[in-house]
């Protein structure tokens, strides 16, 4: 391959959705790449220095493909994938020193970079709107969804289902405790659904009880279930198992979750916001993410009626399966070999 990949980003101890974007698209391209990364166990501020001081003296004038938000700021043979600008847009929604370097670096590599990649139409649209890049530069290519994610057999919902201790039925939905998640305006509909049924609870996973502390909730409400992180591997049966997946974030780059819930066959109520109206397309029941009635109504909806829940499950993994691993690398590859020929 024309190109080195920057790896830097799999060096850290938690992997999020950039972390997964990287590994797949690395597993989908056709052939092997060779890759660059700082030194294992290194600390974020020396692994950023390396980035910036000692990687673009290693590329001997190939290509750099930096896939995870960042890259030297003073190179210009360099691809990058910006997968958000949520630190230009909301900084306030990060630590001090993180988004204070973020927004000095962004818009500086941004400008140096030969290309730009990102995930979505709404963040080529913002990328553009706050850096002043060209808009030939920008590419905007959607990202896929892993083939675990199918409809599981009913055994293994099951096995998955008990380990997690979850009785009867729930509504799920998957985030940390941040406020782009908005688990809060969630939790306002929930508890005033007066005439939700007893019998179903919701699930929240992808966070532990402590980590509520501080963050403005006073008490989870009622019927509410904090199941901590879920393994990839136990993810498409809990996604199965429950009765609708609920996605109430106020700022997606992308927003995959939605569409591995549609690929295992569950339904989704999913905020309009941001990115997410694009991604989910007309196969959710979209929401005002700020407005708890809308979420109410959208919930009682899916509860009450049958013939709903099975066009959207229908729908759901017709729409899901357009998204690929494959074609996301294609698309990306397609781009860093013209920038290489240049």
């Amino acid at each position: 391959m024309p190109f080195v990949v920057n790896t830097r980003s799999l060096n850290t101890p938690n992997h999020t959705g950039v972390q997964r974007y990287v590994t797949n698209i690395l597993a989908a391209l056709p052939a092997p790449v060779q890759t660059l990364s700082s030194r294992p166990g290194a600390g974020l501020v020396e692994a950023q220095l390396w980035e910036q001081g000692a990687l673009p003296h290693l590329l001997r004038g190939r290509l750099l493909f930096s896939p995870a938000n960042s890259g030297p700021v003073r190179l210009r043979r360099q691809v990058i994938t910006v997968h958000d600008v949520a630190t230009l847009d909301h900084p306030e929604w990060f630590s001090g020193r993180f988004a204070h370097w973020y927004r000095w670096m962004l818009p500086r590599v941004i400008a140096s970079a030969q290309h730009v990649i990102t995930v979505s139409e709404y963040s080529r649209s913002r990328i553009v709107a706050l850096t002043g890049a060209d808009p030939g530069k920008v590419t905007s290519i959607p990202l896929g969804v892993d083939p675990a994610f199918r409809p599981p057999r009913a055994e293994d919902v099951s096995r998955v289902v008990q380990r997690y201790g979850i009785e009867g039925r729930f509504l799920l939905v998957v985030g940390s405790v941040e406020p782009r998640k908005n688990l809060q305006t969630l939790f306002e509909a929930w508890t005033h659904w007066t005439d939700r049924p007893d019998d179903l609870t919701l699930v929240v996973a992808g966070t532990q009880g402590h980590a509520f502390a501080g963050r403005g909730f006073d008490a989870l409400p009622a019927a509410c279930r904090l199941i901590g992180r879920v393994t990839d591997a136990d993810l498409p049966a809990l996604y199965a198992g429950a009765s609708a997946f609920l996605f109430p974030s106020v700022y997606e780059g992308f927003g995959l979750p939605p569409l591995e819930a549609m690929a295992c066959g569950t339904p989704v109520i999913s905020s309009g916001a941001t990115s997410l109206a694009e991604v989910v397309g007309d196969a959710a029941l979209v929401v005002d993410p700020h407005d708890s009635a809308s979420m109410i109504q959208a919930m009682k909806r899916l509860d009450e009626d049958t013939t709903l829940r099975r066009r959207l499950t229908d729908a759901g993994v017709r729409h899901a399966a357009r998204f690929t691993w494959q074609r996301t690398a294609q698309a990306t590859l397609d781009v860093l070999e013209r920038e290489a020929a240049r």
